[in-house]
């Protein structure tokens, strides 16, 4: 829930139980400066000057996705340097809607055999940790993720396991390089003869954004972002 979280909301992390101290901050998305208590202005890329009024978290009108929502998102990537293909992150609530745009291609089913004329997208549907690919619209492979409120999408570009330029980076505890998990006994559980017949596992960790320029949140009910509740 933290990783789809910090997707859809606009505003800053701050404080010391987010491990930021009293001053810090872990910002969000490029988003016009009023949004935001550090100010970001894009690098200029081809020619393009970019401002700290520049906004990647995008309201739309009308309640549902469209062929439109898909070629803003991708040019707002573009613009920044970020090419196809992309990644866009739906709730299982809007893929009847999406697969319904003009020029979806949707993936093959395993126990459907395709005619020669029948596109099909190469992707593998097998659902993993509940998310699972439905298809590709204009340079997106469009994903379901379970969790993600109606109404919402994320567009981004993935660079591969570990690459700086990713969307989204774990904050883990000061003098750590990776995510630890701690196995401690639970202490209203178990007996002295079996001390660990029930186990909690501990992990202390938070998500920030990575690049700021990777990821532009969209949603489709009103012309105003709204920052979404994951569930």
């Amino acid at each position: 829930m933290k990783l789809l979280t910090r997707l859809f909301q606009n505003g800053d992390d701050s404080g010391a139980l987010k491990g930021l101290g009293s001053s810090g901050y872990s910002t969000g998305f490029a988003t016009t400066a009023a949004s935001t208590s550090v100010d970001f202005v894009p690098q200029e890329f081809n020619g393009r000057i970019f401002t700290s009024t520049h906004e990647h978290y995008v309201g739309i009108t009308g309640s549902v996705f469209t062929l439109a929502l898909f070629q803003d998102a991708a040019d707002e990537l573009r613009e920044h340097g970020h090419e196809p293909t992309y990644e866009m992150l739906i709730g299982p609530s809007d893929e009847t809607t999406v697969s319904q745009i003009a020029g979806f291609v949707p993936v093959g089913e395993s126990l459907v055999a395709y005619g020669a004329n029948q596109d099909v997208a190469r992707l593998n549907g097998v659902s993993v940790a509940g998310s699972y690919y439905i298809g590709t619209l204009e340079g997106f492979a469009i994903r379901v993720v379970p969790g993600i409120p109606q109404y919402y999408g994320f567009g981004f570009k993935s660079y591969g396991r570990m690459s700086q330029r990713n969307p989204l980076r774990v904050r883990v505890p000061e003098g750590i390089s990776k995510v630890q998990f701690i196995a401690m006994p639970d202490p209203k559980a178990g007996s002295g003869i079996n001390p660990l017949q029930n186990m909690m596992l501990y992990a202390k960790f938070g998500v920030g954004v990575g690049d700021r320029t990777n990821g532009t949140p969209r949603y489709t009910v009103s012309g105003t972002w709204a920052n979404g509740t994951v569930s």
